[in-house]
Order: structure tokens, then sequence, then C-alpha cells
């Protein structure tokens, strides 16, 4: 009888203790454009760049080879302290990890 009531003990903390799944985000999201308040900024010029999305819980990855972006988001400012034709990226991933990506290219004046 005790072997029993282990038993059904051991079954009911399985049962009861389901692990909970994961919440998908499967709400459809648009990185609808990636613009610069200025592609050819002066050196030492910052540039507003502003990723235009549709969607919720995105986050917002910036990649390039040169330069500096200062902030985080949509909207960040871009600064180069030399002349060069720098291409900038912004990844823009949801909770589910889907990824659209844009590039942008800024062209910085000597």
């Amino acid at each position: 009888m005790k072997y029993i009531l282990l038993v059904l003990a051991v079954l009911l903390v399985f049962v009861s203790c389901k692990k909970k799944e994961a919440e998908v985000n499967d709400e459809p999201f648009e990185f609808i454009s990636l613009t610069a308040s200025d592609t050819f900024p002066s050196i030492n010029e910052y540039t507003t760049l502003t990723a235009t999305t549709k969607g919720s819980d995105l986050t917002y990855t910036w990649n390039y080879h040169a330069g500096v972006v200062v902030g985080s988001g949509a909207v960040v400012q871009f600064v180069l302290c030399h002349s060069e034709r720098v291409d900038v990226t912004c990844d823009v991933s949801n909770s589910s990890g889907q990824v659209l990506s844009k590039t942008i290219q800024i062209d910085v004046k000597p």
C-alpha cells in the first residue's frame, strides 16, 4: 500500500509540474525603411539614422566597419572622423528570432 501511494505521489508531481511553453511572437513585423538625415555628412558631423518598423518587442542591432554609433534602438546617431564610404546595416529581430535587415550607405565628405 505504501508503494502505491508513493507511485501516485510521484506521478502527481510529474503531472502537475508541466514545463511552461515559451510564448511565440507570431505577430508579423515589417522593416519599412532605413533613412539618414544626411547621407553625405562632413567629417565629425553626426547624422541621424532611423529604422522605421512595424511590430512589437523588436530589438535593433547596428553593424558597420568604421565610425561610431551613439545610442540604441530605432534611432541612433552616426559619426565618422575621416573621409570614407561606409555601409551601415540595421538588423531588426522580434522575440521569435525572426530577423529583417536593411543597409544604408553613408559617404563622409573630406
